[in-house]
């Protein structure tokens, strides 16, 4: 079984790297070892180019700049990336599920690039590391904008992975809300959570819903199979009411945020609601959202 020592060293060298890259990197200058460090140690939070430039210069008593590490690292390709993700994804699978139960994993999406093209990150929200990154290309389909791509193309990784998210529950946001997708991740006994769009009462066993109504079936199909929680959040926001410069204000206002979630995890003594939001709430992370929007634009 490979190490994670024993992956970095036989994955980064520049016989692997050159076979993926559309240049040829030299062996000269700035070691690959650090501008890939350069890269993933930038993603830590409160960490800047310039500190990690520093430190590298300091162990290995070079004077490189940030931009000649910028440089270098540019011309590293994504493949690579992928690759040491694949192979430390592979050697950590071997271990934790034996060691973990209902893995929370994070899924998100990003096509504010400006070709709009779509990259969906899953992240391992219980151990804080990534699971993989994927990109499905353009989002533009039949000249309209396909931002809403987000669900078919996370549905269709699940799929092809389907063996990945045995035994974990799923965390999206209001862009996975949606009926057919729920319904494909509860056949597959595969645990969500998942914030409504809206107050979802289409979900509420006790609200009449016509046979004629759009998605009518699955609607009824997910009546059994959800739970519908209602989280009533307060958030707190200080204000400012300015009279001249002597004359300054300070108000605390206190506003209802409620959130809506749907999910399949029925058994109320093991997921009371609390302690759902609480999971919700740990898709937001900052170290979790950091390290998504960061290789997500990669």
């Amino acid at each position: 079984m490979l190490t994670i020592k024993n992956i970095f060293k036989s994955t980064i060298n520049y016989d692997v790297t050159n076979k993926l890259a559309s240049i040829n990197l030299r062996d000269c200058g700035i070691k690959l070892i650090d501008s890939l460090f350069y890269r993933l140690a930038y993603s830590q939070i409160n960490v800047t180019k310039e500190s990690i430039v520093s430190h590298l210069n300091y162990i290995n008593n070079t004077n490189y700049s940030r931009q000649g590490y910028d440089g270098k690292e540019r011309n590293i390709p994504f493949a690579l990336y992928k690759l040491i993700l694949n192979q430390l994804a592979s050697y950590y699978n071997t271990f934790s599920r034996n060691n973990f139960q209902n893995i929370l994993i994070a899924i998100d999406g990003d096509n504010s690039s400006y070709d709009e093209i779509l990259n969906m990150g899953f992240y391992d929200v219980t151990n804080n590391v990534p699971i993989d990154i994927e990109s499905f290309g353009l989002c533009r389909q039949n000249g309209r904008d396909g931002k809403n791509k987000e669900v078919k193309c996370a549905t269709s990784y699940i799929k092809k992975y389907i063996s990945k998210f045995k035994n974990t529950i799923i965390i999206g946001d209001r862009a996975y809300f949606s009926y057919k997708f729920m319904k494909f991740l509860n056949k597959n006994g595969i645990f969500f959570i998942i914030r409504s769009r809206g107050d979802a009462n289409n979900l509420d066993p006790d609200m009449p819903i016509r046979k004629s109504y759009p998605n009518y079936k699955i609607i009824m199909y997910l009546r059994s199979k959800t739970r519908h929680i209602v989280c009533k959040n307060i958030v707190e926001k200080i204000v400012h009411n300015i009279k001249g410069k002597k004359n300054i204000k300070k108000y605390t206002i206190r506003m209802e945020d409620n959130c809506h979630i749907i999910t399949n995890l029925l058994d109320n003594n093991s997921y009371p609601d609390n302690y759902l939001f609480t999971l919700y709430k740990s898709r937001w992370d900052p170290l979790v959202r950091r390290t998504l929007k960061y290789f997500l634009n990669i």
